[in-house]
């Protein structure tokens, strides 16, 4: 089943709409949120809750692209259940990774309007792709799919001290492209 129809399944309120997104998103989901969370019952919580999510956001909402749309789901899903669970202390494990790009993207209720945030996302995609795929996979992997250095190391072959240099300089590399494109860091 492709993306419009499942999204036709929601709009329409149909319950097949959660069983066509497990079966065709599922996979990447609990391998997002197993990432980030590294709990099986905590996984499960979240993928609940993102099919929850997906629910209670179609309609109104009508994503252009699914996949990246309910991936951002299941990441703002798997951070409340790692700030809910580590509120009282600090758990550096869970979001280590993403701490690499404050400096770049602070992730803070700055961005007051949409079209900003559109803005922005739309320059990190066409920095993304002018990058090679080897530097442009390893970036997403590791901020986005939230893998450790020593499994992208693995998958592609490269030291970890390789990957970890490779992904400091697209970082800087980000960091300046979003400063030539008018984006206040």
């Amino acid at each position: 089943m492709d993306d419009s129809e499942i999204i036709k399944l929601y709009w329409e309120r149909s319950e097949d709409a959660i069983k066509a997104t497990d079966v065709k998103y599922g996979r990447l989901c609990r391998h997002i949120a197993s990432n980030l969370l590294n709990n099986k019952q905590d996984e499960e919580e979240c993928i609940n809750d993102v099919y929850l999510g997906v629910w209670n956001t179609i309609p109104p909402e009508k994503p252009c692209v699914f996949s990246a749309f309910i991936g951002r789901i299941v990441i703002n899903q798997a951070l409340k259940k790692i700030r809910f669970k580590t509120a009282k202390k600090r758990n550096p494990e869970g979001i280590c990774s993403l701490s690499e790009l404050d400096e770049i993207v602070s992730g803070k209720d700055s961005i007051d309007n949409e079209i900003e945030s559109i803005f922005i996302e739309n320059a990190i995609n066409s920095f993304l792709w002018s990058q090679s795929e080897e530097k442009r996979l390893i970036f997403i992997n590791r901020y986005w799919y939230n893998e450790s250095i020593d499994t992208i190391s693995k998958r592609t072959g490269f030291t970890m001290s390789k990957v970890t240099s490779m992904l400091y300089q697209t970082r800087h590399k980000l960091k300046t492209y979003l400063e030539s494109e008018g984006i206040k860091l």
